[in-house]
């Protein structure tokens, strides 16, 4: 959590978070973009191709035909790859008043490519979390080069990023500038830039940007420009942070720019003196296209904080894998459905339930199901509390989301810069869609209302009618989030539980009685038993 601006296509915004770590892909979204059509798409639906999987229940064929990478594309992202074996730069960017020591970079490497606790003496290492993680489908080698020497103080740094802010320089601020001249710099014959290129695109992958300085939450940093005196994290800058951000530079296929990096101090690297991990997992997230999942605003929490994308740790929800291309979810297609969900920590088993109007598609409005265990990567965060955290959930429950990820398709106006329309699109994977003039992202985020690029239909009206990307249920039907408040055991549903939109519409849903969407979610989820190795649920339409 923490600070975040994204450039690219066109409009600027700051992003302010909780602690730990910055970010979001999409916080550019701009304010004051137009409503999308409030279209009913109850009686909408998508023809998609689908495999049986069991006595009312399919898995859809078109699930990750479109990707985050498709929808960052074209915003002039290239997003790192989710799969695959990929290769990653790291830079370490030193500033003459702190220099890298063998010992931190040691430390560095160790976060980076360490083989799980094992060898790191902690937790899992970024490469280790994320082979687990994804169940073996990315695997990353990260590189940490030779540092780049910048030649002048953090203070200076942050002195030309407020330069470069104030005139308005987008493709300098927020640590561009030395990630660009760092990459220029790069010269390893072992390692060339086209080993980090996996797609050969003329893009690296991602670059991991590592700079020397402590972070400004470990210092304060005054600086001045324009006879002005300014603090670093006060609003005035948020330089000397943690955060995912874009390059606009163009594809160069016999040298590869940058376009994603992530951009974090040596003091993330570091916990009581150990390899850590955690912050970089979360915005190496961003980097595939992830949002947070998070809120900035003190009195709603929608994914209660124990979520690798919301507060950094424990591992991804199975909505993030399943956007991330790594599960395919069972969905229910009967009226009366029995379901044995195994752990989500062996092999990403997860439910979705979605109204008839359901497109195929993680890009939809739906609610979803994983079996919690306190095992895996969920394990470490459970036993040992990490600074300024909850600890993860310790019991074995059922987690069951409100995910709306549908997306719109806006229409730019370049010369003005504003979404002269924003839509929603049903047909993910219709040839028409990611057309070249046009933008797309998934309209709903938790990150509050000022950076909602939704804007809520229902504009007018409180923080709490906001649509969130990700919410999470609470078993208590008591929606304790909306106050601020993290998960505790008492959020997972157990033997004996049971969701319904009348039950939880009131307190949980906008629209009270409907989906986000307006559509009808005529199902009661009963949680029959719950245990360590499965849980068994019944699914049931209303007659």
């Amino acid at each position: 959590m923490g600070n975040k601006l994204s450039k690219n296509l066109l409009i600027l915004l700051p992003f302010v978070g909780l602690c730990l770590s910055s970010c979001t892909i999409y916080d550019f979204l701009y304010r004051g973009s137009s409503e999308p059509s409030g279209e009913d798409f109850s009686d909408s639906s998508v023809e998609f191709d689908k495999t049986s999987v069991g006595d009312g229940l399919y898995t859809s064929n078109d699930f990750s035909k479109t990707t985050l990478r498709d929808l960052g594309y074209h915003r002039g992202m290239d997003l790192a790859p989710s799969t695959g074996d990929i290769n990653v730069l790291v830079l370490p960017i030193e500033f003459t008043d702190y220099l890298f020591s063998s010992a931190t970079l040691a430390n560095v490497e160790m976060a980076l490519n360490g083989k799980g606790s094992e060898e790191t003496g902690y937790w899992e290492s970024v490469s280790s979390f994320y082979q687990k993680s994804s169940f073996g489908k990315l695997n990353l080698n990260f590189h940490l080069s030779s540092a780049y020497q910048t030649g002048i103080t953090a203070k200076k740094a942050l002195e030309m990023n407020m330069a470069y802010t104030l005139n308005g320089q987008d493709d300098l601020i927020n640590g561009q500038k030395w990630v660009n001249d760092a990459v220029a710099a790069y010269s390893d014959p072992a390692h060339p830039l086209a080993d980090f290129d996996s797609d050969d695109d003329g893009i690296i992958d991602a670059v991991i940007a590592v700079y020397s300085s402590p972070d400004f939450s470990k210092k304060s940093y005054y600086f001045t420009y324009g006879g002005h005196t300014y603090l670093d994290g006060k609003g005035d800058s948020n330089f000397l942070w943690a955060y995912t951000y874009w390059c606009s530079n163009q594809a160069n296929l016999a040298s590869p720019k940058a376009n994603t990096y992530v951009w974090l101090s040596y003091d993330f690297f570091s916990q009581g003196g150990v390899a850590d991990p955690h912050t970089l997992i979360h915005e190496y997230g961003h980097a595939m296209g992830l949002d947070d999942y998070y809120s900035n605003e003190d009195t709603f929490q929608p994914a209660g904080g124990i979520d690798m994308m919301d507060m950094n740790i424990t591992d991804h929800d199975v909505y993030s894998k399943a956007s991330l291309g790594w599960i395919n979810p069972k969905v229910v297609g009967g009226d009366d459905v029995t379901v044995i969900l195994r752990p989500s920590q062996e092999n990403g088993d997860c439910l979705l339930i979605a109204p008839d109007c359901y497109n195929g598609t993680p890009w939809d409005e739906y609610i979803l199901l994983e079996l919690y265990t306190p095992t895996g990567l969920n394990e470490y965060d459970t036993s040992h509390a990490y600074p300024n955290r909850p600890r993860g959930y310790t019991s074995t429950g059922v987690k069951i989301y409100h995910i709306d990820s549908r997306v719109i398709q806006s229409k730019i106006n370049l010369r003005t810069q504003t979404t002269v329309s924003t839509p929603y699109i049903r047909d993910i994977n219709n040839a028409d869609f990611l057309a070249n003039d046009s933008y797309f992202f998934i309209a709903a985020t938790n990150c509050g209302k000022e950076f909602n690029a939704q804007q809520i239909l229902e504009s007018n009206k409180a923080y709490s009618t906001d649509y969130s990307l990700i919410h999470l249920m609470e078993a208590s039907g008591i929606n304790t989030f909306a106050k601020g408040e993290a998960g505790t055991n008492s959020t997972l549903f157990t033997s004996g539980s049971s969701f319904s939109l009348k039950r939880f519409g009131p307190r949980f849903f906008p629209k009270g009685s409907a989906l986000n969407s307006g559509a009808a979610f005529p199902y009661t989820i009963e949680i029959q038993s719950v245990s360590s190795s499965s849980a068994q649920i019944r699914v049931v339409k209303d007659a």
